[in-house]
């Protein structure tokens, strides 16, 4: 109900504000947002008129002052508040989303294979096919006469092949008779020559045999000759060694003889024992039959040496003889090869002139034989080259009739009944098709996909399908083949993914646009939270290669130290003690860059590794506000009209008042409005939610909150 002001303005319902000042009108719009229209009009920022009395503005401006006091009081009231959301478990899926064309996964142009008028059409746009039906007739008048004029052709090709063979024969026959006569000349004049040889290889076998017998026995006394001559070495060398032993022999009897004197002479003496002079005795006795025995050697080795050097010298008068029948047997050999090598050059030569004779008929009839030969090729090479052109006309003629190569249905009907149609044969130009024939019971969609999203894309992933057509209706399908390479437009490379429309409707026709979901996660029981419970920061962490020692002493989530060579300090925490080390970063990382960094770790026992090298990485890193068990979302003491407000009990908002007069401030967070900061890691993500990794559990409540509300037009 509209409330009268001071200054001539009213208000309406809905927090409108109007005042009246002179000349001018003001309107304040209370609405959450203030709005001062003056006069005609509007500004987001007030200007009071001027072409009014100073009274009225002075109004209007205590005016407008309560009445944005309003405006703030009203939207604080309306600013939205945190709420509460539980991570939850339940199917989670991530989809690509791209546009591709209906089409038949089997679609067949039909061309004509010859030229000429379409003189039947037996099917129109839409009717269903089968396999080998009859589509249409070409007037087959001109290609009749074609196969006529091939098959007349062909007749005359096959007669002189006939008249060819036949004159092949008889020349052949003429000529083998011919060749056969002068082969038995050869024959005969092959024979004589062998008789020759043979007798002559006889009487010089012969000899061979003997003169070889001969040089075998020659050699064979030379070799005894030569044992002999060894032989005779050998005793002569035994002969010395005897006579050395002979004198060897003697000395050492006549040495024994005067021992024994000796001895004797003692004993007479008596100055040696019997046993001394016996022993004395023996060795004479032994001494002496030694050089006896001696004697007899060296005079036997002397016969003996006498006896082989006579045996030598009738080897030699034997070995005299047999080198005189050897001269001569060689002499007789000799002769003998010369009478046969000239009975065989006479022979030979009586062989040659035959041959000759036989290769001179030879060459001719080869001759005569090849002519009979290339005429009768000739006339093959006609028969089959006027059955293939018979073939194709027949061929052709089978053309003019067409016919549906699969079972379908008929689409892109672009002929009409009478029509010249051209050849989709021609080598020089490409006819368009008279028609296709599609399999509508396998319905594809052709896609193009980014690259960036070809990393999960894989064949068998569910699809669904949306048309135009049928807004409402989802068909199923599912990834049929991906291209093996992309293609760049537009500077994106893209890869064409095809997809196999499930059942294929018959809604679902060739050329409909249809918009494809392609589920490349699809999976059930995932942790999952909304994304916007989920916050985001840049934040560091340093990757270093320790010694097995030193990663000894660290173990993940221990708190650290990371000091750099400046004296810059920050909180850290051990993720891995693999190699390499990673560590990351929780203080204050103001100034901090990524790249090589010289630093120490100081452990939390206090101990440091100094003089390490590594490397400082940039990423990005995920945590949630966990709210406070049975805690509401956010609350606040309201403030009191031209006093202060009542103290916010939360941990997070704003708190306390304004001075008493001053119209009242935001009330304080409520008493469970602040929430646990908590790291996680996230997975994958969709349109609405995060796959949680770690770091929540399914039913922790996450708080969300509002985005921050934009300023008044006059910056409070």
């Amino acid at each position: 109900m509209a409330r009268p002001l001071r200054g001539g303005g009213e208000s309406r319902a809905g927090g409108a504000t109007d005042l009246n000042l002179g000349d001018d009108s003001a309107s304040i719009d209370v609405q959450g947002v203030c709005v001062v229209r003056v006069g005609q009009k509007e500004a987001s920022v007030f200007r009071p008129p001027f072409s009014g009395s100073v009274v009225g503005a002075v109004v209007l401006v205590a005016l407008i002052g309560t009445v944005f006091a309003g405006c703030d009081q009203k939207s604080e009231a309306n600013a939205p508040q945190n709420r509460v959301e539980a991570a939850r478990t339940g199917p989670f899926s991530v989809r690509v989303q791209e546009s591709g064309t209906l089409e038949a996964l089997i679609s067949v142009e039909i061309k004509s294979n010859v030229e000429g008028e379409l003189l039947e059409l037996n099917v129109e746009d839409g009717d269903v096919v089968e396999a080998g039906q009859v589509l249409g007739v070409i007037d087959p008048e001109q290609i009749d006469e074609e196969v006529a004029q091939a098959e007349a052709n062909h007749d005359a090709a096959k007669a002189q092949l006939e008249q060819a063979v036949e004159q092949t024969r008889v020349t052949k026959s003429r000529l083998d008779s011919q060749l056969l006569q002068e082969i038995e000349s050869v024959r005969s004049a092959q024979a004589s020559l062998e008789a020759t040889m043979q007798t002559s290889i006889t009487q010089i076998s012969s000899a061979e045999t003997d003169l070889a017998n001969s040089r075998d026995t020659l050699e064979r006394d030379k070799i005894t000759q030569n044992q002999a001559g060894i032989q005779l070495q050998q005793i002569e060398i035994s002969l010395s060694q005897m006579l050395a032993t002979l004198d060897s022999s003697r000395v050492a009897s006549e040495n024994a003889q005067r021992e024994l004197a000796r001895n004797q002479e003692l004993f007479d003496k008596n100055y040696v024992s019997a046993k001394a002079l016996d022993d004395a005795q023996d060795r004479a006795a032994s001494a002496k039959a030694s050089y006896e025995n001696a004697q007899q050697n060296v005079e036997s080795q002397r016969k003996s040496s006498e006896s082989q050097k006579a045996s030598i010298e009738g080897q030699k008068r034997v070995i005299n003889s047999r080198e005189t029948t050897l001269t001569f047997q060689t002499a007789n050999l000799e002769t003998l090869k010369l009478s046969r090598a000239a009975s065989e050059r006479q022979s030979q030569a009586n062989l040659v002139v035959a041959q000759s004779r036989l290769q001179e008929t030879q060459d001719t009839i080869d001759g005569q034989k090849k002519v009979a030969e290339l005429s009768e090729t000739s006339a093959q090479a006609s028969v089959l080259r006027n059955q293939s052109s018979l073939e194709t006309a027949r061929q052709r003629q089978g053309w003019t009739i067409i016919t549906s190569p699969i079972a379908g249905t008929v689409t892109n009907l672009v002929v009409e009944q009478g029509e010249i149609v051209t050849s989709g044969r021609s080598a020089f130009s490409q006819s368009p098709p008279l028609m296709n024939v599609d399999d509508l019971s396998q319905m594809i969609v052709r896609v193009p996909v980014n690259e960036v999203d070809m990393g999960q894309m894989a064949e068998g992933h569910r699809a669904e399908i949306t048309v135009s057509a049928y807004p409402r209706r989802k068909f199923q399908g599912r990834v049929r083949q991906i291209a093996p390479s992309g293609s760049s437009s537009d500077n994106v490379v893209r890869f064409e993914v095809e997809v196999e429309v499930l059942g294929s409707p018959k809604e679902l026709l060739p050329g409909m646009t249809a918009d494809v979901d392609i589920f490349v996660v699809d999976r059930q029981d995932v942790l999952q939270i909304a994304l916007e419970a989920v916050n985001e920061e840049d934040s560091f962490g340093v990757l270093v290669d320790l010694k097995p020692e030193e990663r000894s002493k660290l173990s993940i989530g221990d708190d650290v130290k990371v000091e750099t060579r400046m004296g810059k300090q920050v909180d850290a925490r051990v993720q891995t003690v693999e190699e390499p080390v990673s560590l990351a970063l929780r203080g204050q990382t103001r100034g901090w860059r990524a790249g090589p960094v010289e630093f120490s770790l100081v452990l939390a026992d206090g101990q440091s590794l100094t003089s390490l090298a590594g490397r400082i990485t940039q990423m990005k890193s995920y945590y949630v506000e966990v709210a406070a068990a049975g805690g509401a979302a956010e609350g606040g003491g309201a403030p009191a009209a031209g006093g202060e407000g009542g103290p916010g009990g939360g941990a997070r908002g704003e708190g306390g008042g304004r001075p008493a007069g001053g119209g009242g401030g935001r009330g304080g967070p409520g008493a469970a409005g602040g929430g646990k900061r908590t790291p996680i890691e996230i997975g994958m993500k969709n349109e609405a939610f995060y796959e949680i990794v770690s770091g929540i559990t399914a039913g922790t409540k996450v708080l969300i909150r509002p985005p921050r509300p934009s300023q008044n037009p006059f910056g409070r």
